[in-house]
């Protein structure tokens, strides 16, 4: 079932869910496929791997991690909290800028109840939407939690990228 993880600025990338962290399962996973999801550098998954936090298999030059990797890699706490400071650090980036170059925003939407074919639509929107490049520069994060039934979107940008994305976002969903 189609869900998708952690999205930043315009770049969207699909995963498989693996358990309930709302992410789409493939075959195997990259490096790249893991900064994506995690919004940790290269550098640091690196290390992870050198560290024997996260296992995986060396293929043609190319690391390649299964869903059972990943959820292994998930379980350790301090990645697990690293990821979520990540994912949660587009608001406190918000926050700490000071200066910002227009009125801008930074909204947070949580929809709750929400089962995995309801989650699933709700992202394939939003990213149709943040793909369209007519919103300006919105920064997105989705993330959804299967045992809560919460889908959460974090989004910034300006007040009228926003107001406008999130507008046409409900008018789809009618």
């Amino acid at each position: 079932m189609p869900l998708v993880s952690i999205y930043n600025e315009h770049i969207v990338y699909k995963h498989m869910k693996i358990e309930e962290r709302g992410y789409i399962m493939k075959e195997f996973f990259t490096i790249d496929d893991l900064s994506v999801m995690t919004m940790l550098s290269t550098r640091t998954i690196r290390n992870y791997i050198t560290k024997d936090f996260l296992s995986g298999k060396k293929i043609d030059g190319v690391w390649r991690f299964t869903a059972d990797d990943i959820d292994k890699f998930f379980k350790v706490d301090f990645v697990n909290q690293s990821v979520q400071s990540k994912k949660y650090g587009i608001v406190f980036n918000y926050l700490s800028n000071e200066v910002k170059n227009e009125n801008s925003v930074c909204s947070i939407y949580d929809y709750s109840n929400v089962d995995n074919d309801k989650a699933e639509n709700i992202c394939n929107r939003m990213i149709e939407l943040v793909n369209s490049n007519q919103y300006g520069k919105v920064t997105f994060s989705y993330s959804y939690n299967g045992k809560k039934k919460i889908v959460r979107i974090l989004l910034t940008g300006t007040i009228m990228d926003i107001h406008t994305l999130m507008n046409d976002f409900i008018n789809l969903s009618q």
